[in-house]
């Protein structure tokens, strides 16, 4: 291919002189070609650029003159503003990357519309940040918040609202409590027409609540108390600063989780949904009877069972006609008061019932637990649909007898469809065993069943979970519905070898609590399970 020696291409060999000639004059021929070529490329380059700045012209003249005729342009304004509303969170934070604000950001017209619909303004979630350090413009950060949330709320005319207000504050820096005490004050005009309030911050900032007055209150429907951080340092008592607030006229919806005089706080007979959180110091087993039988319209409860029953005062059963969600929280309680506690209640109308045991039950109390809730849904003959219970794992077995007395709770709930046996070892071989039977229809456990949820506390074996989930997911035609299930921590291996039962089973790894700053600032938004409607 070439006039020379062509193992120099491949070698390190010196060139002989005629070599050398006959390479320079290659090269020199090859260099005027490129150089021909680099100028051609530069023409086509230059070619194209004027032709692209001609096509991005032409592109956008022609995108002004069809948004004119926009399809989008020529809907009502009632339309836009129904669409706004349905791409709206249920608590909006002051942030230019998230409805309303950022509808108002998008052409003039949007603006418009939006600053003009008072319900994308009629609910509010606020972030107190803490102070970082002395250094950070923390006050001015704050004014800016204040001064945000007054432009928000003030588009929402005469609407009904609601107001979330979270503060992590510490009591570390005292400028994260005045603040946060300075923002409260800030709403404390607006609490005339709140709906829906949801304080969480240390009670020491809730001062100002001292200026409501009970007769002002007369939108207030529902209450969500609670403290961010536990009691700080020589806080002061501020109960009766909360009592307008819980004396609203019609305040249906309590959440509770600050301590004070409980029995005082409300009218408990127009009471629909209540929760009280765990842990809260003074309240009693016989408050909590006292509390229910002065609220016979309760729908929906949450109340916890701490301590026991003081002397042998006998206590009467309780019916709770309107009950349709009961939640019961036991910390410290022995099996002995919580089957009494049980043992008292009839709930006719009872569709969802949840048990939470705190980390100091004891593990084997189980068992002595299930005849007393299987006696009340007996008793009540209440229809069930959901079943859960979540218990504190704690890495010892539960005790023999525990598949079987559990087998005979779950005999009563014929027409249950949801079930949920968390964080313990509930689920055994004998249970799943249990479970899988279809036939006779006799001998089938939660026919109507729909959904189990349960941990992987490697309690059972893979085979068992195996001949439950042929069982269960795919049955015959009969008398047993198809059946979903939700392992919770499953072992490593289990999503591939499970693989065939494809969306029939969900698997959920361990739950990692995470301190991001944005999960802080979704914080009092509440989501609660169960309180759904409250919004």
């Amino acid at each position: 291919m070439y006039p020379f020696d062509s193992t120099l291409l491949d070698t390190n060999k010196v060139p002989e002189d005629q070599d050398r000639h006959a390479i320079q004059k290659i090269c020199s021929e090859h260099s005027q070609d490129l150089e021909r070529m680099n100028a051609q490329i530069q023409r086509l380059e230059s070619m194209l650029c004027s032709i692209t700045q001609k096509r991005d012209t032409l592109q956008s003249k022609v995108s002004s003159l069809k948004s004119i005729i926009s399809p989008l342009r020529n809907l009502p304004a009632e339309i836009l503003q129904h669409i706004f509303q349905d791409c709206l969170e249920p608590f909006p934070t002051i942030s230019t990357q998230e409805s309303p604000f950022l509808l108002t950001r998008i052409c003039s017209r949007w603006r418009s519309v939006a600053v003009a619909t008072p319900e994308l303004w009629a609910a509010i979630h606020v972030f107190m940040p803490q102070a970082v350090h002395a250094l950070e413009p923390h006050g001015a950060k704050c004014d800016a918040i204040r001064e945000g949330v007054q432009y928000f709320l003030s588009r929402s005319g005469t609407l009904p609202l609601s107001i979330s207000l979270y503060s992590d504050a510490d009591g570390e820096h005292q400028d994260d409590l005045e603040e946060a005490t300075r923002t409260l004050d800030m709403l404390i005009p607006f609490l005339h027409r709140s709906k829906y309030l949801n304080l969480n911050a240390p009670l020491v900032t809730m001062l100002p609540l001292q200026r409501l007055e009970r007769e002002g209150l007369g939108s207030l429907e529902t209450v969500i108390l609670s403290r961010s951080r536990m009691l700080l340092h020589n806080e002061p008592d501020l109960s009766d600063a909360l009592l307008p607030l819980l004396h609203a006229p019609h305040l249906r919806r309590l959440w509770i989780g600050i301590a004070f005089p409980i029995l005082q706080c409300t009218d408990w007979s127009k009471l629909t949904h209540l929760s009280i959180y765990p842990y809260i110091q003074g309240v009693k087993l016989g408050d909590i009877m006292v509390i229910l039988s002065m609220s016979p319209n309760l729908m929906e409860c949450s109340i916890p069972l701490e301590g026991d029953f003081e002397g042998d005062t006998p206590l009467k059963p309780l019916s709770l006609t309107k009950l349709r969600r009961l939640t019961i929280s036991s910390h410290g309680t022995g099996s002995a008061t919580t089957n009494r506690f049980f043992d008292l209640l009839i709930v006719a109308v009872l569709q969802e019932f949840s048990i939470v045991e705190g980390r100091s039950w004891v593990h084997d109390s189980w068992p002595a637990v299930y005849p007393s809730i299987g006696g009340l849904f007996l008793r009540s003959s209440c229809p069930l649909l959901k079943f859960s219970i979540e218990a504190s794992y704690s890495g010892s077995r539960l005790p023999e007898g525990h598949a079987r007395s559990m087998l005979g709770l779950l005999r009563f709930m014929t027409d249950l469809g949801e079930l949920a046996l968390l964080n313990g070892d509930f689920i055994n071989d004998d249970l799943l065993n249990a479970l899988s039977v279809i036939s006779p229809t006799s001998d089938v456990i939660c026919p109507s069943l729909t959904r189990i949820r349960f941990r992987d506390a490697y309690a059972f074996s893979e085979k068992a979970l195996m001949d439950f989930l042929s069982a269960r997911c795919s049955p015959p035609l009969g008398p047993v519905t198809p059946l979903e299930v939700v392992l919770d921590d499953p072992r490593p291996h289990l999503p591939s070898r499970l693989a065939q039962f494809g969306q029939k089973i969900q698997f959920r790894p361990s739950y990692r609590i995470s301190n991001s700053m944005q999960e802080l600032q979704t914080r009092g938004r509440l989501e609660l399970r169960g309180w759904e409607d409250m919004t």
